[in-house]
């Protein structure tokens, strides 16, 4: 009795190491939802302010800002973190980059992931 009851333990850690994302997954995760951050933030908002807007979202960058028919395209990039194991005090940092078109009829942009651009990110005045 006492042997089965250890093997059902040992098997059911094994299966709930294999249900935890990876520390990758979980940070790119992290990321994904800054995104949808700055998303929310410029929602609704005139397309001309939208660079400044998703700059004030921690954790967002806004590295090219380029204007399309009826709004604006920002290209930003944010990160997301996570221990590298549970026992561990380890971080791994994850850093992604979105499009988001801001039109101002539209509703919340959704985030689509792109290559990150070369070059520093832009600077905004409040």
């Amino acid at each position: 009795m006492r042997r089965r009851m250890g093997i059902a333990v040992v098997l059911l850690l094994i299966a709930g190491c294999g249900l935890m994302p990876s520390p990758e997954r979980q940070a790119t995760d992290q990321a994904r939802e800054n995104a949808r951050a700055a998303a929310a933030r410029v929602a609704g908002r005139p397309p001309a302010d939208a660079g400044r807007l998703a700059a004030g979202v921690r954790g967002v960058q806004v590295l090219r800002e380029t204007p399309v028919a009826g709004g604006t395209r920002l290209v930003i990039r944010t990160s997301g973190r996570a221990h590298e194991d549970a026992w561990s005090t380890e971080h791994i940092t994850m850093r992604r980059c979105y499009a988001l078109t801001v039109a101002p009829s539209a509703g919340p942009p959704r985030p689509h992931r792109v290559d990150c651009p070369r070059g520093a990110p832009l600077t905004f005045s409040s």
